[in-house]
Parts: structure tokens; C-alpha cells; sequence
């Protein structure tokens, strides 16, 4: 009897835990490092002669590569992952792809990712997705009306919301590199 008792409560916790879902908020932060500002204004810079299109849309993914808070002198503070980006999330996209926070530099939007700290699998609220995703529309190009037919006439795709010139970058993008001494050096990426 008290082995099937706390198997029930064993049942009744496991199955309250499946209602009930932490999420977190996507952030806009105001960016106070102005050595992290030049380096990505750099980057967007080189991004726009390199890729013209990248002048009028597209937008950048930075990702926190690594840190070291007790650096001195020449040793490296942080080193970030920098790419432009041509794609939109999607709210059914996995939590990977929404960052945690996000900014604005030289008139673009910012996407900050910090992979080296695990945030516990939290997910983000639909709301908190939706609010970034429409902040993201006016660097993507343009919704066209897509509608696809087989050799019988039937529809094999409607899509209300394709967008012909979207892209999604695997290779390239830039090192940003930050010297606790207050210098940093930007590297092609090669893959």
C-alpha cells in the first residue's frame, strides 16, 4: 500500500510538472561596451561592402564565444561570433534560434546570443517571440503570396508569408576579438 501510494504521488507531480513551463523574455539591452560597439560597427560596415544587399536588409547574430573576466594586459576578455543574417524566426522555431537578448548598432538590429552559459532549457514566451519577430520585419525582405500547382493543377504549397530573397547563412562571418587592454582585432572567418 505505501509503495502504490508514492507511486501516485510520484504520477501526480510528474504529470503537474508537464502544465506548468518556465519562460524567460527576449531583452532589449542598451550596449555600454565601447570597444564591443566599434568592433560590431566595424563588422557592419565590412558587411555592407562585401554583400551590398546587407545595406537595405539583413541583420547581424552575434554569439559569446568565450570570456575571461579576469584577463590582464594582452590576453583575450571575449571573443564573439559575428554573421549577417536574411532569415525570419518563426514561433515554432526551437528556443536555439531566438536569442536572449537583442540591440541596435548603426541602425540594425542585433541578435545577442551567450553560448557559454546554458540557460537551463527555458524557452521563450510566445509573446516575447512575437514582439522580436515583428522588430525584425523591417530588416527582411519583403511577403510574397506563393502558391505552387502539380502537373494536375492541385496546390502542393500556399504560402502567404514566402520571402523570395531569404537566405540563411552557414559559412563566413567575422572573429571579434576583445583585449582586456581595450583593443580588438576582427578575423575573416574562413568556414
Amino acid at each position: 500500500m505505501r509503495l502504490y501510494a508514492i507511486f501516485l504521488i510520484i504520477l501526480f507531480l510528474s504529470y503537474a510538472g508537464l502544465g506548468y513551463s518556465q519562460t524567460s523574455r527576449i531583452e532589449l539591452v542598451q550596449l555600454k561596451d565601447s570597444v564591443f560597439l566599434k568592433g560590431v560597427s566595424e563588422i557592419i560596415k565590412k558587411a555592407k561592402i562585401q554583400y551590398p544587399p546587407f545595406k537595405d536588409k539583413g541583420y547581424i547574430q552575434v554569439y559569446l564565444n568565450y570570456l575571461n573576466k579576469e584577463a590582464v594586459n594582452e590576453q583575450i576578455f571575449a571573443e564573439y561570433r559575428v554573421n549577417d543574417q536574411y532569415f525570419s524566426l518563426k514561433l515554432r522555431y526551437t528556443r536555439s534560434l531566438f536569442p536572449k537578448f537583442y540591440s541596435y548598432i548603426d541602425g540594425k538590429i542585433i541578435l545577442i546570443y551567450n553560448k557559454t552559459v546554458p540557460i537551463l532549457n527555458l524557452g521563450f514566451s510566445k509573446r516575447s517571440k512575437r514582439r522580436l519577430i515583428k522588430k525584425m520585419e523591417p530588416f527582411l525582405s519583403k511577403k510574397e503570396h506563393l502558391i505552387a500547382r502539380d502537373n494536375n493543377g492541385k496546390i502542393i504549397i500556399n504560402d502567404k508569408s514566402f520571402r523570395p530573397n531569404e537566405s540563411f547563412k552557414l559559412h563566413g562571418g567575422w572573429f571579434l576579438k576583445i583585449y582586456a587592454n581595450g583593443k580588438y582585432d576582427i578575423e575573416k572567418k574562413k568556414y
